[in-house]
């Protein structure tokens, strides 16, 4: 259905809302001799938000995804079914929610569709080792390493598990600015 179907009966603010609730963009364009409006959307976005409707806000979990300690809780649940439908997510949780257990699956998630690149986990020093425990407890195929040490130590252990096929690497945020040029060096 095009969004401007109908526009005689809707309001600029009308459509601009439905825009928005699709995650969408429109934009205005001149030329010498033309002019107009780019609608930009997120793909499946209108589909994902009707059938999320239907279902009152209850989303599925993929076939597939399994979690060896622990079930996720309706919260959890929703964050990765919702995780799995789109092509670019936020996880904009709380403390204490369980935002890495939800990303380690969806880190699975992207694991078990071959489409999981090597990811960088900046999180504050007090945290680090919570990654790796985290994901030998409830994703232990996921291969987890924390960069620490002199930044040149950090740098090798980087080059390392790259070479090693180490899916996760967790660094804190104070080595992140020292070591910022190397890590732009790999595909995130």
């Amino acid at each position: 259905q095009l969004l401007t179907k109908g526009t005689k009966r809707k309001s600029a603010v009308q459509i601009a809302q439905q825009v928005e609730s699709l995650g969408g963009s429109l934009e205005p364009f001149s030329g010498r001799d033309d002019f107009g409006l780019v609608l930009q959307l997120l793909a499946q976005d209108e589909v994902t938000t009707q059938r999320l409707k239907a279902q009152d806000g209850l989303v599925e979990l993929p076939q597939g995804l399994d979690f060896p300690c622990s079930p996720p809780m309706a919260h959890q649940r929703k964050a990765i079914g919702l995780f799995t439908q789109r092509p670019r997510f936020a996880f904009l949780m709380e403390m204490g929610t369980g935002k890495t257990y939800v990303i380690l699956a969806g880190m699975r998630w992207l694991q078990q569709h071959d489409m999981l690149r090597p990811s960088l986990v900046v999180a504050p020093a007090s945290v680090l080792h919570v990654w790796e425990d985290q994901a030998k407890q409830h994703q232990p195929s996921l291969k987890v390493e924390i960069l620490q040490g002199s930044v040149a130590d950090r740098l090798r252990q980087l080059q390392e598990g790259y070479n090693r096929g180490t899916e996760v690497f967790v660094v804190n945020y104070e080595a992140t600015w020292r070591m910022g040029k190397e890590l732009f060096r790999y595909p995130w």
